[in-house]
């Protein structure tokens, strides 16, 4: 006997805006009854709770319950009414279409609709409104967050160094991980590198932001990329800034970055933790520092080493058992033969037997011979 599935979806949006009426306790109630009442068996409940309308990438039970549409295993699909199977018109035509195409019956009680029936024209006009909703209740949300930002409040997680009140537009300072971000600033300004201060704070157990603000997923050891998101943020000398991001659009979610004219930014915002000629000269100093090895190791030479036979800027690593022998390697040669990074490992270790220059040059004219032929 086939399944008459049930369907329900509830997005964070409608929770808030529309409480208990929408509850997903409430759909699987009027599925539950619907399905015994015309008789209806072997039911088997379908549920997306806290899925946006307009996503359909994400939706597990959906997604599931379309393969066993194209299995052949569903009868009957029933969901409260369509806006449940999602706001996009294109997307819920679709799913339409593989009702039709796998012979699956699809019933939205509260919007009279049974494709049994035929086909509805005005399920389609209401499928469009589901849509506009979706693009209404997102333009909603973004005047709500934007006017937010304009009064300086804070959206989301705080930055490290930081705390609220119940009023989030006033900060106040987190003194012990504000003394942290102090000494972030100042061993940089020493010439001390991110990777040692990061190895450092690790060793001293002192917990990272991502875990300091309360998300159990946040790791124990400190990340370079932390450090340097601190180094550069602005937040640290009182300034606020909010809206480099967006969406492309109401439909799809990917993150691009505003134009700068269209940022929120509020000087003298709150309280800073770095005074401001520490913060310039640090700016000044990452625009102008050289990289560092894995091993937190640099050379003066960085930066300044291109190779004699292509021009492009020689690397520096540290090579043989102990990473105590330096060396520079050209990053053409090593991308065009990984055999060439591996001859500088072994001149590493045997610094003595290798003639670097001749077998290093062998090796490459054979690689480009290779790939020319």
């Amino acid at each position: 006997m086939k399944i008459t599935a049930l369907y329900c979806r509830l997005s964070q949006e409608e929770r808030g805006a529309e409480g208990e009426s929408m509850s997903i306790k409430n759909q699987r109630d009027i599925l539950a009854r619907f399905a015994s009442e015309r008789d209806f068996g072997n039911t088997e409940f379908y549920v997306d709770d806290g899925i946006s309308g307009t996503d359909f990438k994400n939706r597990e039970a959906l997604n599931r319950l379309r393969g066993d549409i194209y299995a052949g295993k569903i009868g009957v699909l029933i969901c409260k009414d369509m806006s449940r199977l999602g706001r996009d018109v294109l997307e819920v035509g679709l799913i339409k279409r593989d009702c039709e195409d796998y012979s699956v019956r699809l019933i939205a009680p509260s919007d009279n609709y049974d494709s049994i029936n035929g086909y509805d024209i005005v399920s389609t006009m209401r499928d469009a409104i589901n849509e506009m909703y979706a693009a209404d209740t997102s333009r909603k949300i973004r005047d709500v967050k934007r006017n937010s930002a304009l009064q300086g409040k804070a959206l989301g997680k705080l930055p490290y160094g930081y705390h609220v009140e119940k009023d989030r537009s006033i900060w106040l300072i987190d003194e012990p991980a504000a003394d942290i971000v102090r000494e972030i600033f100042e061993r940089f300004i020493e010439g001390v590198s991110a990777s040692v201060i990061c190895r450092d704070l690790t060793a001293r157990g002192v917990v990272p932001p991502k875990k300091h603000s309360g998300d159990k997923s946040g790791s124990d050891v400190w990340s370079i990329a932390s450090i340097y998101q601190m180094l550069i943020d602005p937040v640290y000398i009182g300034k606020y800034v909010s809206h480099k991001m967006t969406t492309v659009s109401y439909k799809n979610k990917k993150r691009i970055e505003r134009p700068e004219n269209e940022w929120v930014v509020i000087d003298n915002h709150h309280e800073s933790i770095v005074d401001t000629k520490i913060f310039e000269a640090v700016q000044r100093m990452r625009s102008k520092r050289k990289r560092y090895t894995k091993r937190g190791d640099r050379s003066v030479l960085s930066g300044l080493a291109y190779c004699n036979d292509c021009g492009a800027t020689m690397a520096y690593a540290m090579q043989g058992q102990n990473y105590d022998y330096p060396n520079f390697i050209c990053k053409t040669y090593r991308q065009i033969c990984p055999v060439f990074a591996l001859v500088f490992s072994l001149r590493g270790i045997f610094p003595l037997v290798f003639d670097f220059g001749v077998v290093g040059q062998i090796i490459v004219l054979l690689a480009l011979v290779s790939r020319l032929a």
